[in-house]
């Protein structure tokens, strides 16, 4: 039987103060399935500096629906950045979302400075062979 993978790439840019220059964000690309929480290290982050974010603002981003043509995500502890990239910190910071192939989010923890900037980008949705159906 087929199992959905999404593919996404996330990156994660931690707040750096008032510069104009900022550093590039940080990266990653991976295969998600369905119920897949994504947290501080799936961005990137190694073991200490995922735990510290994590027990600092406990954000995370997980994985609800996977559809042929679109993904359900559900946020905890994020806002979605409005289009100037500003935050609006009344927005409620749990929510839903929902991405197509080719289509991004940009979400961040709701402070007004030194949190994070996340992005989830959905760059495929496609099936894959389960291993426990596969055949032999």
């Amino acid at each position: 039987m087929a199992e959905r993978i999404a593919r996404l790439t996330l990156a994660l840019q931690g707040w750096t103060g008032w510069s104009r220059r900022q550093p590039a964000p940080q990266t990653e690309t991976l295969e998600a399935r369905c119920g897949q929480v994504l947290g501080p290290a799936e961005f990137g982050l190694g073991a200490p500096d995922a735990e510290a974010v994590s027990r600092v603002f406990g954000c995370q981003i997980r994985l609800m629906t996977l559809l042929g043509d679109r993904a359900i995500f559900e946020h905890q502890r994020l806002v979605v950045k409005n289009p100037d990239g500003t935050v609006n910190l009344s927005a409620p910071a749990t929510g839903t979302f929902q991405l197509r192939p080719g289509q991004h989010i940009e979400l961040a923890t709701p402070t007004m400075d030194g949190g994070l900037n996340l992005t989830v980008a959905l760059s495929a949705i496609e099936e894959s062979a389960s291993e426990a159906g596969a055949d032999v």
